[in-house]
């Protein structure tokens, strides 16, 4: 599945993401400041790249939560055995179940054993996830000389500059265009300062491409 994060100001291309997206449906609530929330299936092999390269290409932010759950899966087996006297990692599969939307199979194999394991919708195997592990997450703020981006550094404080525009505009389809959501407001009215992180090409979140 995709959840795609749309922009206030990219409204406009609805119809044409409705047209790439048939099933295209709106989340019941949108979590993020500035961003209406939607949910498309994602299509299988060349078509299910061709919907995400589109939506690269319109700078529309998306997370495919089956990469996601795949990588997670993937960290997982990487630190586990099918018996103790095992010394080789195991190798590993991921696909969708036939006829069971939302659910995965996940096939390991050692040298001597085999297993499949059976994913449910629900599963995410999400890990907590310490600030330090943060990488890309950048600071917007206003100053004298306009609209600011910083880089954080390791303990979560301002390091340096990244990038620098006059005007929210400019600032918002540069932020769009380097494919960062924003996550915290920190304001009683929307506003463009605050915490962004970065959603990857492959729809995979800054956040969810660490290594534990």
């Amino acid at each position: 599945m995709l959840i795609i994060y749309l922009h206030c100001s990219q409204q406009p291309l609805l119809d044409e993401i409705t047209h790439v997206c048939p099933d295209l449906t709106p989340a019941r609530k949108s979590l993020y400041p500035g961003y209406r929330t939607y949910h498309a299936a994602l299509a299988e092999g060349e078509a299910g790249l061709i919907q995400k390269v589109w939506l690269t290409s319109k700078s529309v932010l998306y997370v495919d939560t089956e990469a996601v759950r795949a990588r997670r899966a993937r960290v997982f087996v990487r630190h586990a055995l099918l018996r103790p006297d095992e010394d080789r990692a195991l190798s590993f599969s991921f696909a969708r179940v036939a006829d069971h939307p939302g659910y995965h199979r996940l096939r390991v194999r050692s040298r001597t054993c085999e297993a499949t394991l059976y994913l449910r919708e629900n599963w995410t195997g999400r890990e907590q996830v310490p600030f330090a592990f943060w990488v890309g997450a950048i600071w917007v703020c206003r100053q004298p000389s306009g609209l600011v981006a910083y880089a954080l550094n390791e303990r979560g404080l301002l390091d340096r500059i990244i990038h620098c525009l006059p005007t929210e505009e400019e600032m918002t389809c540069w932020l769009l265009s380097q494919r960062y959501i924003h996550l915290y407001c920190f304001s009683h009215t929307p506003d463009i300062c605050g915490l962004y992180c970065r959603i990857h090409d492959d729809g995979i979140p800054e956040i969810a491409r660490v290594e534990i």
